[in-house]
């Protein structure tokens, strides 16, 4: 493991006060996070927290320890962590879905997946008698939103509607968990959530195969929740302003026509054990009609893709942290973030090639 500055100031009899502090390098994904960390109290194995008299403890990014973490193989990590990729049906190199997801009705979600690129931000300081402040977020988060519904050539008619999860968003993604500061012990538990899915309202006509859809890449830069305590303002947040570029998706075998209504559903959520969660809610949303267009002196026979693009955030955060000598109870949200609607931004053409079924961004 590696350590920066680690020092112990004083190293007493159990049962009397030590302090102790330092900081550790932790590798999430390629990118290099400093855990800093300043405790008081009596020595323990960090199963309890009731003789801590302060800790201070923090996970910022650090850009000028990049180095550490760019040539990492496999599983080996400077603090351990395991490389991963932030997301939902992503495949490892975060740009392609991982499988498809079967709808139903001759229906597939073939280029369906999230995947998010982000700096994860935690700050803790407490003493034995009260929060001072604690908070939690993501910094330069990039997020790619990405649905393309594929039909096969069976069936001229075809109608389907519903809600499908994509495959393991209910799993979490474990950023760190680990004791620092001993023999003055703190567990730092940080855990992050992309719970996904799609709500779909589709209609397709023609004997073709067909997939239409759209990517949506996100530049929401930080979204950030502080809490201050007793004699403290309370909630604040950090937010930036966010950008949307939209690539559409389509392809086709022969002459169809359709109208798809695309709704993604998903929260990044961030965890910190015990004490405080902080959620990202987000609705990326499409709305096309895919249309024939019969060849003529300007090009040959195509299929276009036109179509609106949406985007709904809001954010929310809980904090319950019982230490039992006092408890800190307190629920922000969810508040309204962030709107972003886009008439025609949806469009694009391909002429037809028979037997091509790949699906290409235009």
């Amino acid at each position: 493991m590696l350590a920066r500055g680690l020092i112990a100031y004083a190293l007493v009899a159990t049962g009397e006060s030590v302090s102790h502090k330092g900081s550790e390098v932790h590798c999430i994904s390629n990118r290099a996070h400093l855990l800093h960390y300043d405790v008081e109290g009596e020595a323990n194995d960090g199963s309890s927290l009731k003789d801590m008299r302060h800790a201070i403890v923090s996970l910022k990014p650090s850009r000028h320890l990049s180095d550490l973490c760019s040539n990492l193989k496999g599983d080996d990590t400077p603090g351990g962590d395991k490389k991963f990729c932030y997301g939902a049906n992503q495949d490892a190199s975060c740009t392609k879905a991982k499988s498809d997801i079967p709808i139903k009705d001759g229906f597939d979600c073939k280029d369906c997946f999230l995947s998010a690129d982000a700096d994860a931000t935690y700050k803790l300081n407490y003493t034995m008698t009260r929060l001072n402040s604690v908070e939690v977020g993501l910094k330069d988060v990039n997020l790619r939103a990405s649905v393309g519904i594929y039909k096969g050539a069976a069936g001229s008619d075809t109608a389907a509607s519903g809600t499908i999860p994509f495959p393991d968003s209910d799993k979490t993604i474990t950023l760190i968990d680990k004791v620092v500061g001993c023999p003055v012990c703190v567990r730092v538990s940080i855990k992050v959530a992309f719970p996904t899915s799609l709500d779909y309202s589709l209609t397709v006509s023609g004997d073709a195969e067909l997939e239409a859809g759209a990517v949506m890449d996100i530049n929401l830069g930080s979204n950030i929740v502080k809490y201050d305590g007793v004699g403290g303002t309370g909630w604040s947040h950090e937010v930036d302003q966010a950008t949307v570029s939209v690539t559409p998706i389509i392809s086709a075998s022969a002459k169809a026509t359709g109208d798809l209504k695309l709704d993604v559903k998903t929260s990044m959520q961030v965890n910190v054990d015990d004490i405080m969660w902080y959620h990202l809610n987000m609705v990326p949303a499409i709305d096309t009609k895919v249309n024939f267009e019969g060849e003529d002196r300007l090009h040959k026979d195509r299929v276009c893709l036109n179509g609106d693009a949406a985007l709904d955030m809001a954010q929310e955060a809980d904090l319950d942290w019982d230490l039992k000598v006092w408890h800190a109870k307190e629920h922000w949200g969810p508040k309204n973030l962030y709107t972003w609607s886009k008439a025609g931004v949806v469009s694009g053409c391909k002429d037809i090639k028979l037997a091509n079924t790949t699906a290409v961004l235009v």
